[in-house]
């Protein structure tokens, strides 16, 4: 009688120990109260993919201001904005181009300019396209 007692206490302690090791039911959770928002001036960007209609946009490295808002003050702006999808936040050619001679950081031969390297440097992407697309089909034809 004694060793039932033994066996049935040990399992029970096995039992309590399996049970203190199992994950917790709830997942860990994080909380933000602030969230610091920098704004970064817009530069002469450089890459070819941009659209043709226009200079191409980057951010600088530097910022130029931040502030600290609390969370939820930052989400209402956000769903204030009314931004819905990646669509919306495109800017046309022509925009990018004012806002670049606004800022006064660039004269419009500057922007011309780089706006001509993009066209040269999407002219060659595409032939080099045209050339592996044409190497990939003898290919097919030959080895195929």
């Amino acid at each position: 009688m004694c060793n039932t007692k033994l066996v049935e206490e040990v399992q029970k302690g096995e039992s309590n120990l399996i049970q203190s090791y199992q994950k917790p039911s709830r997942s860990p959770k994080v909380a933000f109260s602030y969230v610091e928002v920098r704004s970064f001036p817009i530069i002469l960007g450089d890459n070819p993919a941009c659209s043709g209609s226009g200079p191409p946009l980057e951010i600088d490295w530097n910022p130029v201001g931040s502030r600290k808002v609390q969370i939820d003050e930052y989400e209402h702006e956000k769903r204030t904005r009314g931004i819905k999808n990646a669509e919306e936040l495109k800017i046309g050619g022509f925009f990018r181009h004012v806002l670049l001679r606004r800022s006064g950081m660039f004269t419009n031969e500057e922007i011309l300019s780089r706006m001509e390297e993009m066209e040269k440097v999407r002219r060659q992407r595409n032939k080099t396209k045209f050339v592996w697309l044409i190497l990939f089909r003898i290919k097919n034809f030959f080895f195929w």
